[in-house]
């Protein structure tokens, strides 16, 4: 059962669309005070020559699945580092695995990715997102980091050991750490 309901990702993703500048900016310092290691992945690509606007676009997949994440009814663990490292792992490794196979069996391999996963909507929203935007500007040769970057995030979510709140967190308004204090801080 999914820790990140339907109406939580849809409350999430229009919270995000309505997000003016000084919110994003509060948010991503936010995310650096809960989710630091998620933060760094989203901004990691920079480093391997992914344009700014790619950037951009990781950051915003990153606010609705955070901002998802603290909505929810469940209180999230500080995602580690060899978290990101495990999960980017894998998905290299089924990429890999993918590459020399026919198109029928490329989509027989996709199902048995997203069929048991434990966040198939949240993994749903972002390859539907990763997908448009591919559509939209091309398949460049950095932009395997940025898809990579964007399903590692939801794997590492999806995977983590979050716990039940004992009070209700779906709804919660957002506002920035500033202003309030965190449950679930710290680098690890």
């Amino acid at each position: 059962m999914p820790k990140i309901s339907q109406s939580v990702l849809i409350d999430a993703i229009l919270s995000c669309q309505a997000m003016d500048i000084p919110a994003k900016t509060a948010l991503i310092d936010e995310i650096f005070l809960k989710q630091p290691n998620l933060l760094a992945s989203a901004l990691a690509p920079k480093m391997l020559g992914v344009p700014g606007r790619k950037i951009d676009f990781l950051l915003d997949l990153l606010f609705v699945i955070f901002i998802s994440m603290e909505k929810s009814k469940y209180i999230w663990p500080c995602i580690s580092l060899s978290e990101l490292d495990i999960h980017s792992g894998r998905i290299s490794a089924m990429a890999q695995f993918g590459e020399g196979l026919s198109a029928e069996l490329k989509a027989t391999a996709a199902l048995q990715f997203t069929d048991p996963h434990p966040e198939r909507m949240l993994l749903a929203y972002v390859l539907s997102e990763v997908n448009d935007w591919v559509a939209r500007n091309g398949l460049a040769e950095t932009d395997n980091y940025v898809i990579l970057a964007a399903v590692n995030m939801v794997n590492c979510v999806a995977y983590a050991k979050a716990t039940k709140r004992h009070t209700s967190g779906a709804g919660r308004s957002h506002e920035p750490a500033s202003k309030k204090t965190s449950t679930n801080s710290g680098i690890r």
